[in-house]
């Protein structure tokens, strides 16, 4: 179920019952951050593009941060190995 209002001609949706909860909040805090903007505005508001929401790989935390680990591991490493070549030039 929705409930619209209509303000200087555009309907503007205030509820919409369907959203889930991150789509409610969402779509709730995109609308309070841009009205600052909206507040002297000569035109009609676009509507917003939908957020796609992240899904995780079912993987175990353990091994997770393994590989997040590793990966840091070899950052620093190559890190290290760019600092020791650009002291070595000089």
């Amino acid at each position: 179920m929705m409930k619209l209002k209509k303000i200087n001609e555009e309907v503007l949706m205030i509820l919409d019952y369907s959203y889930s909860k991150m789509q409610a909040f969402t779509n709730g805090f995109m609308k309070s951050i841009t009205s600052p903007a909206t507040l002297f505005r000569d035109r009609k508001i676009q509507s917003l593009q939908p957020i796609a929401l992240l899904r995780y790989p079912n993987v175990k935390e353990a091994n997770a941060l393994k590989e997040d680990w590793l990966k840091i591991g070899r950052d620093l490493k190559q890190v290290i190995e760019n600092y020791e070549s650009a002291i070595s030039k000089k």
